[in-house]
């Protein structure tokens, strides 16, 4: 072996130890700085957690702030994580005093801004047009309207209390169904306020939800219909009266009806649900329907009817109708009892009102289904 390859190998022996020794050396100040790192991070829960100041954590503020995890992290900043309330705090900081200060001023923060809560109607009024802008029905908007803001006070939502809400449902404990729909608005409500962390808990968590009570319609006899087709003749609210009789749809959906929805061809119309999605539907142009609309002129609105108050429609029907002991309502009623009685399926029925399930119409109109066969059989004895 020549000299200078042997002098080559030998520095590169010696230039491998040295390697190994730096190497060592910075191995050993690593573990030294994370031993001092845990005891100085235990030191500082302790004191944390005891709520007294300690001179061994150099100028740290004292932390009133219990369970706070901290770390030195690869690049050389620390890292604290705290969680209070259930909303958790991640932090970073050059020193364990930046940590400190950035979590106090973020707790502070957000505990500002639950004591800067929203008022209830103002919430309200976001919910409607924001969760429940999907919704077509307008429920939640008359509860709101004619019920929350007339009878809750105003308050932050953070001092609503179940008591409250209890008061609202006893005043309305003659309309079970407006009660089950202003708690469950109202339970949604105080839900996306939580998840918003406007507060802490739900309200209607204290309180029992109330029960509808379904009060089955009355169907009009055919005495009481030929009565009622005789005192509205020639007046203005004929045409809504008829419609609604010889169709079966709902008030609202009557007055929202466009003369393009329509097909005078397929002999279709198209119902504008606006309780449920399936209350959105095609229905036939029933023969007596159909003799209705060809007495109808055009409007240059496109609108069939011209309604700016529906309330006025239930009015007309109180005032003309001569039936005291029934509502606007129980023409629909009428409708699904006369398709009933000339043996039309039931999974038509329920198709053509626009009812969510099968259940719900046999439910309100089985009985007039099994009277019917009841009298045949009876007739066939």
């Amino acid at each position: 072996m020549r000299d200078n390859e042997i002098e080559y190998i030998d520095n590169f022996i010696k230039d491998f130890y040295n390697k190994l020794l730096d190497l060592k050396t910075f191995i050993g100040e690593k573990k030294g700085e994370n031993r001092a790192y845990e005891y100085n991070r235990n030191l500082l829960q302790i004191c944390f957690k005891k709520g007294v100041e300690s001179n061994n954590i150099g100028d740290e503020t004292p932390m009133q702030y219990k369970n706070v995890k901290l770390r030195k992290r690869i690049d050389n900043r620390w890292e604290a994580r705290w969680q209070r309330d259930n909303v958790k705090y991640i932090v970073y900081g050059n020193t364990q005093k930046e940590c400190y200060e950035k979590l106090k001023a973020n707790y502070r923060k957000n505990k500002n801004k639950i004591k800067s809560c929203k008022k209830l109607h103002e919430w309200l009024d976001y919910i409607l047009i924001t969760y429940k802008a999907e919704n077509k029905s307008k429920e939640n908007e008359i509860a709101v309207r004619l019920h929350i803001k007339p009878n809750m006070e105003n308050k932050a939502l953070n001092k609503i209390t179940a008591n409250d809400i209890q008061e609202l449902l006893v005043k309305l404990k003659d309309k079970s169904r407006t009660r089950v729909t202003i708690y469950n608005l109202l339970n949604e409500a105080f839900k996306y306020a939580i998840a918003n962390k406007y507060i802490k808990e739900n309200p209607c968590d204290f309180i029992k939800r109330p029960k509808h009570t379904r009060v089955t319609g009355n169907a009009l006899t055919q005495e009481e219909e030929n009565l009622f087709l005789n005192n509205i003749h020639g007046h203005a609210a004929e045409q809504i009266l008829l419609f609604l009789l010889y169709s079966g749809v709902r008030r609202n959906e009557a007055l929202t009806l466009r003369w393009e929805d329509i097909d005078w061809k397929a002999n279709k119309l198209h119902i504008h649900g606006t309780k449920t999605e399936k209350s959105d539907r095609i229905i036939p142009i029933f023969s007596k329907l159909k003799e209705l609309l060809k007495t109808f002129e055009i409007k240059e609105s496109g609108n069939v009817f011209e309604y700016s108050n529906p309330c006025s429609v239930t009015r007309s029907f109180i005032r003309l109708s001569g039936l005291p002991n029934h509502k606007l309502h129980d023409l629909r009623h009428t409708f699904a009892t006369r398709c009933i009685e000339q043996g039309i399926p039931m999974k038509y029925v329920q198709y053509w009102l626009g009812h969510s399930s099968y259940k719900t119409t046999a439910d309100i109109y089985s009985h007039i289904s099994n009277d019917k066969l009841e009298q045949e059989f009876a007739n066939k004895i």
